[in-house]
């Protein structure tokens, strides 16, 4: 057997304190479960690591047995069988979490500076303005009635390029905002940003050389642009 399949398994059945063993009819549903990812999967390697793969529906698959072992031991004292389920339960999430876990973190606990920023610029935007923004900022503005995100997408230009290449860092949106608001924060990444960092701050740089946004207020890292054309 794979390390990689050996260590689903024992972390599996460690998080109940191996309880769910003493229930192997009830372990068919589990076994047929992964049975998709280690079978059916079996050339694709994100399938079979611990971390790689949906693991919810085999968590409940585990603790449905586990649970029908535990009433099988009514005589027992229930506060100790109850800690010995709490002890295995956090021992695997220390072993496969902690201190990696981002509640250990202080920083986790630490507004960002960009957050600090974005909730300024937010203050100076019209109340009633139409706003394109990011991913990571929409939710900040969420109680607007007019809000959409923009993605990176790269655009062809045939002459007169504003990055000096045939195909330049972009953006697209749909509707018609009239104010944009970005942040170029340090700690964003492509899952703030649904583009890279670098490819952001040129696809900003590109369209306001194009003239179809311009800068309306800086504050800190985040900036508010008035639009005046369609991407596209």
């Amino acid at each position: 057997m794979q390390p990689e399949k050996r260590s689903v398994f024992i972390y599996s059945f460690l998080q109940t304190g191996f309880l769910s063993l003493l229930n192997p009819l009830f372990l068919i549903p589990y076994l047929l479960d992964l049975g998709h990812y280690f079978v059916l999967g079996e050339r694709v390697t994100s399938a079979q690591g611990l971390f790689l793969h949906y693991r919810v529906t085999s968590a409940i698959l585990l603790i449905w047995p586990a649970i029908l072992v535990i009433g099988k031991f009514k005589k027992l004292n229930n506060k100790y069988l109850a800690l010995y389920v709490l002890f295995f339960a956090f021992l695997v999430t220390y072993l496969l979490h902690s201190p990696l876990t981002y509640l250990s973190k202080k920083w986790f606990w630490t507004t960002p500076t960009g957050v600090k920023n974005i909730e300024k610029a937010i203050e100076a935007l019209p109340k009633d303005a139409y706003v394109v923004t990011q991913t990571n900022i929409s939710p900040h503005i969420s109680n607007r009635k007019l809000i959409v995100t923009m993605w990176g997408e790269g655009k062809d230009f045939e002459k007169n390029s504003p990055c000096g290449e045939p195909k330049c860092d972009w953006f697209k949106w749909s509707g018609d905002p009239k104010f944009m608001l970005v942040d170029t924060a340090p700690e964003w990444n492509i899952l703030h940003l649904l583009a890279n960092r670098e490819d952001f701050i040129s696809a900003l740089s590109n369209m306001e050389r194009e003239g179809v946004i311009k800068k309306y207020k800086q504050i800190g890292t985040s900036t508010i642009y008035t639009v005046h054309k369609r991407p596209y």
